[in-house]
């Protein structure tokens, strides 16, 4: 008698197990991707989308400069930062040479970081919104969250700039260190 009670209990564990075994699988509801994006502080940065903060620096005053562009975007799931250097063209004839790069570097950028790329857009939308006097040799920050790849459709979805004059904004070079630490 105790053989079959022991195969009784056994098969009433199985049955348990195989039927509880898809409500436990379905009450741990995952976050879906989809959700994680809408709630991420750069959701925005999925699919055709790249995030591109940029910064044209006049290192030769009104006589030209370099422009440096941080591309962020998510592959894979990951967020990754594209920087681009280009050359510093100091002549009137110079600005042909604008395109030229200078270096480039790619680095993955940790959660904990987004907050710094956050912070960066608070900054730049708040001097963006500040009076300010344009000159030939104004050092210029710009936001743009646009499709990253080239198409006859022109929707940008953030596109915002400043001008500083004088003193070179610190904030552009202060985010590249903190990005890629």
């Amino acid at each position: 008698m105790g053989n079959n009670s022991t195969k009784s209990m056994r098969l009433n564990l199985f049955f348990i197990l195989i039927l509880g075994a898809p409500f436990f699988l379905f009450a741990q509801k995952k976050e879906n991707y989809f959700d994680y994006l809408q709630k991420h502080s750069l959701g925005g940065i999925e699919n055709k989308y790249v995030l591109t903060l940029s910064a044209y620096l006049t290192d030769c005053g009104e006589f030209g400069g370099h422009q440096e562009k941080l591309n962020i975007k998510r592959i894979d799931k990951k967020i990754m930062g594209f920087l681009t250097i280009f050359e510093t063209t100091c002549s009137p004839q110079g600005y042909k040479n604008r395109d030229n790069i200078v270096s480039e570097s790619s680095f993955e950028i940790s959660e904990q970081k987004v907050q710094f790329i956050v912070q960066y857009l608070h900054k730049v939308l708040e001097n963006s919104l500040k009076y300010e006097m344009v000159t030939h040799a104004d050092n210029e920050y710009g936001v743009k969250l646009d499709w990253s790849e080239k198409t006859d459709y022109n929707f940008k979805r953030i596109d915002i700039s400043f001008r500083s004059f004088g003193n070179k904004w610190e904030e552009f070079e202060k985010l590249k260190i903190a990005l890629k630490k």
